[in-house]
């Protein structure tokens, strides 16, 4: 691993797929050697961030103080078992959840995958790391959200499956809460991933709204469900398309939902963070380029937390292992912060 290192830069939005120009303040907040790939992250209520890693190793790591001038980064834990780290979701203050599984090249081996939580109530540089259950039902554990109103259960997308799990940590209980065609993989899709990012939320009006990514088809959909078990709400019309890509954009990962109710997208495939308004529904590129190596293969992005970082657009990246820039280069993993 790279000591840490941070600078600024101007970055431009000059993929040849782009619609818009805008420029952005970028930050590498810790930078990896290759190779390594950083998949999702969650921002503590401090303002530290929690990425975890699918190579080298299934790996919990923590930048504290973002935003300052000095950041650092600590490795958190290592988990046993497994050799990838995928979703993370929090479900009370300091109280994490994340999931890893094994692999073969870029899909996950089915049934191999185990939850754990990651208490920082107990001590914030010691967390209480406990395996919570095996996940001899899940194909292909990717994305994971918490509940709005259930402090007791994640929601766990099945890329592979075309589902989404609900798991009690107390209980241990494995079961779906939704399955719909939106959330399987397309015919056309070069590796068997659907459902990948997932995010519940409540809307203005205290309904709890499920969100999901589409990875091949580039989309991403919504729907209403129960705050409390993450069931669909009985009667309802077909999924919402929030979001889709414009043509030319390959590979939809994990996705940010800013305060106005705009979509964030990290396009992994073509090195970019795609955008769309509410009343646009197209995600176009703003961050990034398809010869980018600075940043390439980005993964997952989430919000800042504090007061004045709401704008402050947080990133992993994989260093473009799976679909290399110009064919053939590479970089190690980083984690960006983006002032948008």
């Amino acid at each position: 691993m790279l000591s840490l290192h941070r600078f600024l830069f101007t970055f431009l939005a000059i993929s040849p797929l782009a619609a818009c120009h805008r420029s952005f303040e970028t930050t590498v907040l810790h930078q990896f050697t290759s190779p390594s790939w950083a998949e999702n992250l969650a921002v503590c209520d401090n303002g530290d961030i929690l990425f975890t890693m699918i190579s080298p190793s299934a790996s919990l790591y923590r930048i504290a103080n973002p935003q300052s001038s000095n950041p650092t980064t600590t490795l958190v834990h290592t988990f046993p078992d497994v050799e990838s780290l995928l979703g993370i979701a929090e479900l009370k203050p300091n109280f994490f959840v994340v999931v890893g599984t094994n692999a073969s090249g870029v899909v996950a081996i089915p049934g191999t995958g185990i939850l754990w939580s990651v208490d920082f109530s107990v001590s914030s540089s010691s967390p209480l790391i406990t395996e919570i259950t095996a996940l001899p039902q899940v194909s292909y554990p990717n994305g994971m959200t918490a509940l709005p109103e259930n402090d007791s259960a994640v929601l766990l997308a099945d890329s592979t499956l075309g589902c989404v799990w609900r798991i009690d940590i107390h209980t241990k209980a494995v079961d779906i809460a939704v399955q719909l065609p939106q959330m399987e993989p397309p015919s056309t899709a070069s590796t068997p991933i659907g459902i990948n990012g997932v995010h519940a939320t409540q809307d203005p009006f205290g309904s709890t709204v499920l969100y999901w990514s589409n990875s091949f088809e580039t989309t991403i959909y919504s729907i209403n469900i129960d705050g409390c078990t993450g069931a669909m709400l009985s009667g309802q019309q077909e999924p919402r398309i929030r979001a889709r890509a414009e043509d030319g954009y390959l590979f939809i990962d994990d996705f940010a939902i800013d305060s106005k109710g705009g979509i964030w997208a990290a396009a992994n495939f073509n090195n970019t963070v795609l955008y769309a308004s509410v009343k646009s529904h197209i995600l176009r590129p703003v961050v990034g380029s398809e010869n980018s190596l600075l940043m390439a293969g980005y993964t997952s992005c989430c919000f800042g937390r504090r007061s004045g970082t709401d704008n402050v657009l947080y990133v992993t990246n994989s260093g473009a292992e799976v679909y290399p820039v110009n064919g053939t280069l590479t970089m190690g993993a980083n984690v960006v912060a983006i002032n948008v």
